[in-house]
């Protein structure tokens, strides 16, 4: 057990107002629509709205979300229990993790289910409280933790033969304890034998039918009760199941005690009975979860659709709780463009993904979006779905052009559609999957060249190269290599005229490349390759099975993401010739030899973006996040579930808020957010500040000076005229950690920055203030 202490109302990082975070820290960007689980504590009400935990304060209703950065040990909640004798609530992660929180907010890790290797899953269904143990029901069976000592005190396999099966809820009177199984409900008395023995786990009643699909248990006025997966709830009474509620439209439902009510959620409807089965019934809401609160009277419900609901009879909804946050809380693809960022959500991979869809954007440390409904998209069609990239015109920045994966090209004019390009009114340019289908155009890889031509890619297209110039005329592309691929995701404009498409997996997978000689609507005279392997320089043969990402640095160089680790195009220009070999970066063992090993070696490279300094930020699919030299060779971060509040190492997109220097991670679970020291250079000294100024008690983290010119030399003096700090700056930024040469925190005053750029024309300078 590991026990960590923090207090609720410092936890500002992942709250709900978002405000610029200093250089090294962190913030997460998650989405709380579908609120799923709920519990109440005297002071507050606990809630998971997609897999995320957050807590509404019973006084003053203000909102709270939890993270990592709050101490929590994941960021992936799948159930909540609270013990209202120990004061303990339990958070159960969806990597079988626990951890308990008690009422003076002190964590308490239980690690030993997530560390224990099972060939079973070890998914927890439902917890149960009694005497001082919390019951754990589990798929293989039953875990017994003992609050008090907050360890785990047994573990019970109770299927036949000791075989691991799932237990779906406990419950206990005086005398036995009882465990609901897919085939039974099955007893062991509590004092006087062996429980670990399954032997003396005996059937006490079977279920209503041997349909297995019984996953609710619980007891209310001494009698058991069942409920069925969509469909019926049951009442033990006289040795028979008698239908206690009658589930007629067969939506999910699950049953509960609390207190002396007996609470039947019922997907569209909620029932609330008490000691003498008088009813309340709560309809025309959804409902996924439920808590009544009978100090108060009122209903706390976790609505699958409508935030969390504070709910009284006769006076309807008092309150709707969700946390600011984005609509949606993963992406495919990210974007930069002028003090924005940009998300695409969905996913294009085999089939749709069928994700809501949706256009995100991060300004002004707002999230905003534009969705089916408050865009008016649904006039064009009855569809709104999977958004995997996205282009911003480059004549008016709130106009933007959205491709799906299945329905075309939309515009987007200040937040509202304007117009859906498809195979209707392209002169067929767009090319649908199933002909005559509207639904199955295959678009990515949406991208503005500087002649403000509108590029993309379409897959299952007899053309995979699609354009739309800056006047509205369409033109489609007749490469043969580009026919028919199965999956063409990425379309890199790069800096020499050149075009770069990747067709990321299938039979036709690779990299075409294209160079049109500057004449774009005559194929005659383009010059193409299409690579489906590599030779490196060490005569080495790579054939990647997937191309997941690719990048131009700030010197030319293409980084391509495989499944085979990076693989670096450099010298473009000699690309088209038969002899051309890619390159690898090599890393010294440093081990007395002269051995090096290859970087990221068969790492899945999902995600590349490089920064202001040229350095590479690679997203792998199993290993976290790296930081990379503007060479590749020195690793200056790894960051991973196990040191940073990343709850996925599987990465699937970076971007970087180039004024900032803000890094925005697209993980399997949701995006993240981490403040790096690079910003992009300025021409002129116009505006360079500090950040934060001033510099409190409080803060520890590190000092930043922006608003530089590139590789600008950097000196900090104090009142006196001491210099107290040197360096050069990173892109357009450079960090301080406060500390002078003597490696002490230098004290209270006014510091002067001074800077000067490479070649000693332009200086800067600002002043800011530090109290100890």
């Amino acid at each position: 057990m590991r026990k960590i202490i923090f207090l609720f109302p410092f936890l500002f990082f992942s709250s709900i107002v978002f405000s610029q975070i200093a250089v090294g820290e962190w913030r997460m960007h998650f989405s709380y629509n579908s609120t799923t689980n709920v519990v109440v504590t005297p002071k507050k009400v606990y809630a998971i709205a997609d897999n995320k935990l957050f807590s509404v304060d019973k006084k003053d209703f203000s909102i709270q979300t939890y993270s990592k950065l709050s101490g929590l040990n994941s960021n992936e909640v799948s159930l909540l229990a609270y013990d209202e004798i120990s004061n303990l609530l339990i958070v159960v992660y969806t990597n079988s993790n626990i951890d308990i929180i008690d009422q003076k907010g002190g964590i308490y890790n239980i690690a030993d289910l997530y560390r224990k290797n099972m060939t079973v899953s070890k998914k927890v269904n439902h917890i149960y409280f009694d005497q001082g143990l919390a019951y754990f029901s589990c798929d293989f069976g039953i875990m017994v933790l003992n609050l008090a000592k907050k360890e785990i005190a047994n573990t019970y396999i109770i299927g036949d033969n000791a075989t691991m099966s799932a237990v779906y809820a406990v419950n206990s009177d005086e005398t036995y304890l009882y465990a609901l199984t897919s085939e039974s409900i099955k007893k062991a008395p509590k004092q006087g034998v062996n429980l670990l023995n399954f032997e003396n786990w005996l059937v006490a009643m079977s279920l209503p039918d041997d349909s297995q699909l019984f996953r609710d248990m619980d007891v209310f006025n001494n009698k058991f009760y069942v409920a069925k997966n969509n469909e019926n709830v049951y009442v033990y009474e006289e040795g028979q199941w008698l239908v206690f509620y009658a589930n007629d439209a067969q939506l999910a439902i699950s049953i509960q005690t609390i207190g002396n009510h007996f609470i039947i959620n019922a997907s569209n409807s909620l029932l609330c009975y008490t000691k003498d089965l008088t009813v309340e019934q709560l309809t025309d809401i959804v409902v996924s979860d439920s808590w009544y609160d009978d100090t108060e009277g009122v209903y706390w419900i976790a609505s699958k659709t409508s935030a969390l609901l504070r709910y009284k009879k006769g006076e309807g909804v008092l309150g709707r709780y969700k946390p600011s946050s984005p609509y949606l809380s993963t992406a495919q693809k990210m974007y930069y463009n002028n003090g924005r960022i940009l998300v695409a959500p969905g996913k294009s991979w085999d089939d749709r993904y069928s994700i809501p869809g949706a256009v995100l954007l991060f300004e002004d440390e707002k999230w905003t979006e534009y969705t089916s409904e408050n865009s008016g998209v649904l006039q064009y069609s009855y569809w709104f779905a999977d958004v995997v990239s996205i282009a911003v015109d480059p004549v008016d920045k709130n106009k933007l052009y959205v491709s799906t994966w299945g329905e075309g090209v939309y515009v987007f004019e200040n937040g509202v559609a304007t117009q859906l390009f498809n195979g209707l009114n392209t002169e067929g340019a767009l090319e649908t999957a199933e002909p005559s289908n509207h639904n199955f155009y295959r678009i990515d890889g949406l991208v503005f060249d500087k002649n403000k031509n509108l590029w993309m890619v379409n897959s299952l297209a007899s053309k995979g190269l699609k354009m739309k110039t800056y006047d509205g005329k369409w033109h489609s592309f007749n490469y043969p290599s580009l026919a028919n691929k199965f999956l063409l995701r990425h379309l890199l404009l790069h800096s020499r005229g050149q075009k770069w498409i990747v067709s990321s997996t299938s039979s036709g997978r690779g990299i075409f490349v294209i160079d049109d000689n500057g004449t774009i609507l005559d194929e005659s005279d383009d010059r193409t390759r299409f690579y489906t392997s590599f030779t490196d320089r060490d005569g080495n043969v790579i054939v990647p099975s997937y191309f997941y990402s690719i990048a131009e640095d700030k010197d030319g160089t293409v980084w391509l993401g495989t499944d085979k680790g990076p693989l670096l195009m450099t010298n473009v220009s000699k690309v088209f010739d038969n002899t051309y070999t890619c390159t690898r970066v090599k890393i010294p063992r440093n081990d007395g030899t002269i051995l090096a090993d290859y970087l990221l070696d068969n790492e899945e490279i999902r995600a590349i973006a490089i920064d202001a300094a040229n350095r590479k930020w690679i997203g792998t699919g199993n290993s976290g996040v790296y930081l990379l030299s503007a060479n590749g060779r020195e690793t200056i971060h790894h960051f991973t579930v196990d040191n940073s509040p990343l709850s996925s190492n599987k990465i699937e997109s970076i971007v970087i808020q180039e004024e900032t220097g803000e890094v925005f991670f697209s993980t399997q679970d949701g995006l993240i957010s981490y403040r790096s020291d690079a910003t992009v250079g300025k021409k002129s000294f116009e505006k360079v500040e500090v950040f934060p100024n001033p510099i409190r008690p409080d803060f520890q983290g590190l000092i930043t000076v922006r608003g530089l010119v590139a590789n600008t030399e950097v000196r900090i003096v104090d009142q006196s005229g001491l210099l107290v700090f040197s360096g050069v700056a990173t892109g357009g930024s450079i960090v301080w950690d406060g500390m002078n040469f003597a490696n002490h925190p230098v004290g209270s005053g006014v510091y002067y920055v001074f800077s000067v750029n490479a070649d000693g024309t332009e200086h800067g300078s600002t002043k800011f203030m530090i109290i100890r």
